[in-house]
C-alpha cells in the first residue's frame, strides 16, 4: 500500500512538473497567439488606449493606425470568443500588472449577445496564465471548473490541446513565426470557398444572454474607479448580415440608451460604406485585413477626435 501511495504521488508530481514545464514554454513565446496573452496578462508595459472585446475587436482595430491618428500608445486586447463578462476580466488582469490606460475601446458585439456568458470559448488558452489572480477570479465567476484546471494538473493537461502543446515547444525552442504587432490579429478565410451569403442565418432576433446590462454596467463603473475613460463602439457587420438579424436596430437604441445612461459616448459604425462590400470580409461578420485598415482609419479619426476634445476640456 505505501509503494502504491509513492507511486501515485511521484506520478502526479510528474505531471505537475510536465504540465509546469510546458506553461513555461508558452511564457516564453516571443510572438503568435500566446505571446499576445502573455503581455495582456503577465506584462508591464504601459499604454494609453487599450482596445477591448472580441475576435472582431482583435482583428478589426489596427493598433498601428490608432496609434498613427489618436497619437496614442495602443494594445489590442481583444480575445476570440470573448463575451461581456470576460472584457471586464481582460481588464482586471491587464490592471494588476500594468498601470491604468488614460482610454478603454469597448466593442460591442450585438451579432453575438445571445452567447451564453458561463462559456468561456477555447478555455485550454488561459492556463498558462491563471497566475495572475484577476484573471483566475474573473474566470472562476464564469466557469467554477477553472478551480480544477489551475489547481489539478492531471484534469488540466487532459483539457489541453495540440496547440497549447505546439505553443509550449515552440518557446522552449524559439521557433515561433507569427509576428503580432500591438495585439492585432488578422482575420483570415479558412476553409469555406462558397458564397458568403450562405452563412448567414435569414430573418432572425437576436435573444441577449441574461445579465448582459449589468455585465456592461460592471465594465463602465470599473472604468470610472480606475479613471479610464470607456469609449463604446458598434463596428460594421456586412451589411447583408445586419439585414438578416430583424431586431439590430432595436438592439442599437438600447446600447445608445445604455451609452446615454452611463454618459459615455458610443460610436455606431454598423452604416459604414464599406459594410456594403463583401470583398473586405472574410466572414459576415468579420473583416479581412484591408477591410479592418479602412475601418480603423474611420474609428481613429472620430475616435481620436473625441479623446483630444475631452482631454483638451479637462486641462
Amino acid at each position: 500500500m505505501k509503494r502504491l501511495l509513492l507511486f501515485a504521488f511521484f506520478a502526479l508530481a510528474l505531471v505537475w512538473l510536465l504540465r509546469e514545464l510546458q506553461y513555461a514554454g508558452v511564457r516564453r513565446g516571443s510572438t503568435g497567439e500566446f505571446a499576445k496573452l502573455s503581455e495582456t496578462f503577465l506584462g508591464h508595459d504601459s499604454v494609453q488606449l487599450l482596445i477591448l472585446g472580441s475576435s472582431r475587436a482583435a482583428c478589426q482595430f489596427v493598433p498601428g493606425v490608432f496609434e498613427r491618428e489618436c497619437g496614442m500608445s495602443v494594445w489590442n486586447a481583444g480575445m476570440t470568443g470573448a463575451t461581456l463578462p470576460l472584457f471586464r476580466t481582460t481588464l482586471e488582469a491587464w490592471l494588476q500588472n500594468h498601470p491604468a490606460p488614460e482610454a478603454v475601446i469597448i466593442n460591442l458585439d450585438i451579432h453575438s449577445l445571445g452567447d451564453a456568458h458561463d462559456t468561456v470559448f477555447d478555455y485550454p488558452r488561459y492556463f498558462p496564465f491563471l497566475h495572475n489572480e484577476a484573471l483566475y477570479r474573473g474566470l472562476c465567476r464564469q466557469d467554477k471548473k477553472f478551480t480544477a484546471y489551475r489547481w489539478l494538473a492531471p484534469y488540466a493537461m487532459a483539457q489541453g490541446n495540440t496547440r497549447l502543446l505546439n505553443a509550449g515547444l515552440r518557446g522552449w525552442l524559439h521557433s515561433d513565426t507569427a509576428n503580432l504587432q500591438g495585439g492585432y490579429e488578422a482575420s483570415v478565410k479558412r476553409g469555406y470557398t462558397g458564397p458568403m451569403s450562405a452563412l448567414i442565418t435569414r430573418g432572425k432576433a437576436i435573444l441577449p444572454a441574461a445579465g448582459y446590462r449589468e455585465e456592461l454596467h460592471l465594465l463602465l463603473t470599473l472604468c470610472r474607479l480606475k479613471r479610464i475613460k470607456p469609449v463604446l463602439v458598434i463596428s460594421p457587420l456586412w451589411m447583408v448580415r445586419q439585414q438578416h438579424i430583424t431586431n439590430y436596430d432595436e438592439l442599437c437604441m438600447e446600447f445608445r440608451q445604455m451609452a446615454n445612461s452611463h454618459e459615455v459616448p458610443l460610436f455606431d459604425f454598423s452604416g459604414a460604406g464599406l459594410s456594403r462590400h463583401e470583398e473586405y470580409y472574410t466572414d459576415p461578420a468579420h473583416l479581412n485585413r484591408t477591410g479592418a485598415e479602412k475601418f480603423s482609419e474611420l474609428a481613429a479619426l472620430k475616435i481620436g477626435n473625441y479623446l483630444r476634445t475631452t482631454k483638451s476640456d479637462v486641462q
